[in-house]
């Protein structure tokens, strides 16, 4: 692993642990340095780059929900990088945007918004399940899974709750786990 890969990791790494602890503000300043640092990597950071764009996205929809707006910049984020990973023919890139729609659809932003989630989310899946990327699949079917409950589709939630814990346990990710399992 190249020195630059290593420093962006590092760099995306605490932006994460950031957004975990909640200070929002810092994970967007660290994650725009790790941005910068896998863009410069090319195809060998075109991974991280991607996740990194996934969890801007996911800061700037949580400052919009603080402060009760509509999450316009996370949107105008995610449809600018949608549309690029689509001209470039980025499959993962392309499912990773979709998701990153859906999660910021998904939550209080009224019925059809969530449907648009839905179809975003089932999108994103079946290009996930095509690239063989398992635990981006995970983690859309925890989405949907939750957009059902949200649509009092029980049926469907635990399908789809257990597709995740399944795959889940393929890897021994034990923090999603856990938090699939609302812990």
């Amino acid at each position: 692993m190249s020195s630059s890969l290593r420093e962006a990791a590092a760099l995306f790494s605490t932006a994460e642990g950031y957004l975990r602890n909640e200070q929002v503000e810092d994970c967007l300043r660290v994650a725009a340095a790790a941005l910068e640092v896998f863009k410069s990597l090319g195809d060998s950071g075109q991974a991280g780059f991607t996740d990194t764009l996934c969890m801007m996205a996911d800061a700037h929809a949580q400052i919009a929900t603080a402060q009760q707006r509509k999450p316009e910049e996370a949107l105008a984020m995610v449809t600018q990088a949608l549309s690029e990973f689509r001209a470039s023919r980025d499959r993962r890139g392309e499912a990773s945007m979709l998701l990153s729609l859906a999660v910021i659809n998904h939550d209080k932003r009224g019925r059809k918004k969530r449907g648009e989630a839905l179809e975003s989310a089932a999108e994103a899946l079946r290009i996930f399940r095509e690239v063989e990327d398992k635990k981006s699949e995970a983690l859309t079917l925890l989405l949907i899974a939750t957009a059902h409950f949200k649509c009092f589709m029980y049926d469907d939630m635990l399908k789809e709750s257990q597709a995740a814990l399944d795959i889940l346990d393929s890897f021994g990710d034990k923090f999603l786990k856990a938090k699939a399992m609302g812990l």
